[in-house]
Formats: structure tokens, C-alpha cells, sequence
């Protein structure tokens, strides 16, 4: 863990960006999650750091304008939000090995919505799958 206030900023927003999309899934989808934000820093399509990967528009729902998560902040007094925040801070601490397998995307949609959804946007198509974790679906570029 960063030893500065400078140096947590981007370890904070990827964090809130964890929570924001995946508080209700299980640690181990949150560290798939927190490892595809890790993945796109510098890619191609994406940006050379962590907070402008977080931050690029429209990549992460829980940060459009739209969204009714864009406001939320992990909060004491509602536990369960806590406790996922406390969880997800220690995957910031120790990230582990990638269970992702490199993944850039993932997406959580319910089963039978999955084959329209992918007639739309080609970036999550079954070939490009790399792992599921719960319902969590990662995919390659």
C-alpha cells in the first residue's frame, strides 16, 4: 500500500470504482474487477494511468453522470457497505495473482439477456471470455 496521500489517490478511486460496481459480489469478482482496471492502465482504447482509467467516460457505469451509483460513498453506518469496503481495501493491499487471465471487460448482465447484448457490442463476445467468477463475466480485447 502506497505510504503517501498522493500516492493511495489512484489505489482509493480504483477502490471506489470496485465498490461502486461490485459491493454485492463476491471478493472474488471484486478482485477480478479491481485486476481488469489494473489491465487497461496503458493499453490501447485506454489511459496510461489508474485514475484516468477509472475516470475515462463511459468505461464504468458507477461513474456516468446517469448512473444512481455516481454519488454513493462507502459509509460507516451502513455495514454491509462497509464491511465490502473494508474487503475491497484489502484487495488494494494484496491484489494477489490476476484471476482474470488479462481481462480489459467484464460485465455482469443476467443470462438470457447475454445473446442480445452481444449482437450490440462486440467486445464481450463468447470467444473472447476469459473467465467467469459468480456472475461476473471477463474478456479479453
Amino acid at each position: 500500500m502506497p505510504s503517501t496521500l498522493q500516492d493511495f489517490y489512484p489505489y482509493f478511486m480504483a477502490a471506489l470504482c470496485v465498490w461502486r460496481e461490485a459491493r454485492n459480489q463476491s471478493q472474488e469478482a471484486r478482485r477480478g474487477i479491481w485486476w481488469t482496471l489494473q489491465n487497461r492502465v496503458g493499453k490501447s482504447l485506454f489511459r496510461p494511468n489508474l485514475v484516468s482509467v477509472v475516470l475515462q467516460p463511459w468505461q464504468f457505469s458507477s461513474f456516468n453522470a446517469t448512473d444512481p451509483n455516481v454519488t454513493k460513498f462507502p459509509n460507516p453506518l451502513v455495514p454491509m457497505d462497509w464491511q465490502a469496503w473494508l474487503e475491497i481495501l484489502a484487495i488494494a493491499e494484496s491484489p494477489g495473482v490476476d484471476p482474470t487471465k488479462g481481462a480489459v471487460y467484464y460485465e455482469s448482465f443476467p443470462a438470457e439477456e447475454l445473446d442480445a447484448i452481444r449482437g450490440k457490442d462486440s467486445w464481450f463476445a463468447r470467444d473472447k471470455l476469459t473467465v467467469q467468477i459468480d456472475q461476473v463475466r471477463f474478456y479479453q480485447a
